[in-house]
């Protein structure tokens, strides 16, 4: 009896590890990634090339887990939007759920993605000057559903700000000898951190910006 029990719990044992080892058949995926089409205006986000992504296993609870493997989060493996537009193609296994988070902006710009946190911050201390393209930035948090093909619409997580001075008030300014030779904006009240995938701003983290 005692050689019977063992051979059946044995036989359990290897049913245990040959179910783990069945982890679905993977499927290549392709995410078709464009930034908006924007008015011929200043801030039309032609800088915002170099695209980043991560992909994630969505679990039970809702967490995300990185996909190491899957992301391109450095500045080496990062794709190139060419008039605003990059194909990426991943396999993924049938049957679990993934997000996907992209994050296209210009080379050097002064951002950091926390992508293990699915956070965006901004280097306070970067030397920071006004009507300065390379700021600009896209983004998209994509829940992947079951399709082989998806159409990814980057959107931009930022607000422009527009300043201007009346031509009267300019002229005036001149024919009181007063002329400018610098100017400097200063922004309060400006939120440290973005959630990527709900679209939060860290409001209890704030910062004061000087722009040149």
């Amino acid at each position: 009896m005692r050689k019977i029990f063992l051979a059946v719990a044995a036989m359990a044992m290897l049913a245990t590890a040959c179910t783990k080892d069945v982890v679905g058949n993977e499927s290549l995926v392709s995410f078709s990634v464009s930034s908006p089409e924007l008015a011929t205006r200043y801030g039309e986000g032609s800088e915002a090339t170099d695209l980043y992504y991560a992909f994630y296993e969505v679990k039970n609870d809702g967490k995300l887990s990185i996909l190491s493997d899957l992301s391109a989060t450095t500045e080496d493996k990062a794709e190139t939007l060419v008039g605003g537009k990059a194909t990426i193609n991943v396999s993924l296994v049938d049957g679990r759920n993934y997000a996907a988070i992209f994050w296209a902006q210009a080379d050097g710009a002064p951002y950091t993605i926390d992508w293990a946190t699915q956070k965006m911050s901004y280097d306070a201390n970067a030397t920071l000057t006004v009507n300065n393209e390379d700021y600009d930035a896209f983004y998209a948090y994509y829940p992947v559903s079951t399709e082989k093909t998806h159409k990814v619409s980057l959107t931009r997580p930022f607000a422009q700000i527009n300043i201007a001075t009346a031509e009267e008030d300019y002229e005036n300014a001149k024919k009181a000898g007063l002329t400018a030779t610098q100017t400097k904006v200063v922004v309060k009240g400006v939120c440290k951190s973005f959630d990527l995938v709900n679209g939060k701003v860290a409001a209890d983290e704030q910062s004061e910006l000087t722009f040149d």
